[in-house]
């Protein structure tokens, strides 16, 4: 069974994923596989003629790619339509039952047949940019361009098959969390 984690930037994917890995349960995160992706040569020479000025001495600059990707949509669909069938085919490749992956891209990465189950982080946007603030350093100008280039959450929580509202502390979460894991992982043997 493949489970999905998905929610906007800042929602709590990965404190869900954190919480679950403690529970003792195989977890991926697309971030992580993304960063390996950086570090392929075959997706670096890619990337480098699709985008020159973000790759320097065979290294890929990502301050570069993300200031790039997150000014033009064009040239963001060219990055995914690039890293996307790649990142798929790496998590598609683990072999785990249950597998439960952080997905932040659900929707724009076509993965949601994928899964057997998606699990939508609900979290309020004042707490989504105050953690992006805290934890990223992020300002608010460069917040709001991730969220827009992110699929709406109307959109991403219709997709899933279970809601998980992250709208309290740690504590909370754990509790919903394992509830949801419990619920999810009834039948199965």
């Amino acid at each position: 069974m493949r489970i999905a984690i998905c929610g906007g930037i800042g929602s709590g994917k990965s404190a869900v994923l954190d919480i679950i890995r403690g529970l003792g349960y195989f977890v991926v995160s697309a971030d992580d596989v993304t960063r390996e992706l950086y570090k392929d040569e075959k997706f670096v020479r890619l990337v480098a003629a699709a985008f020159p000025e973000a790759v320097i001495d065979g290294e890929l600059d990502k301050a570069t790619l993300s200031e790039i990707i997150f000014k033009d949509k064009a040239k963001r669909l060219v990055l995914n339509s690039i890293s996307h069938p790649m990142i798929i085919n790496r998590i598609m490749a683990i072999d785990c039952d249950p597998l439960f992956v952080e997905v932040p891209l659900l929707i724009e990465s076509g993965l949601k047949e994928q899964f057997d189950e998606i699990i939508y982080v609900k979290s309020k946007l004042r707490h989504r940019i105050k953690r992006l603030k805290e934890t990223r350093g992020l300002s608010t100008k460069q917040i709001r361009a991730v969220m827009k280039a992110q699929a709406r959450s109307r959109e991403v929580a219709e997709a899933a098959t279970v809601i998980l509202n992250n709208f309290g502390g740690i504590d909370e979460l754990k509790e919903n969390v394992v509830e949801i894991i419990d619920y999810i992982l009834k039948d199965k043997p």
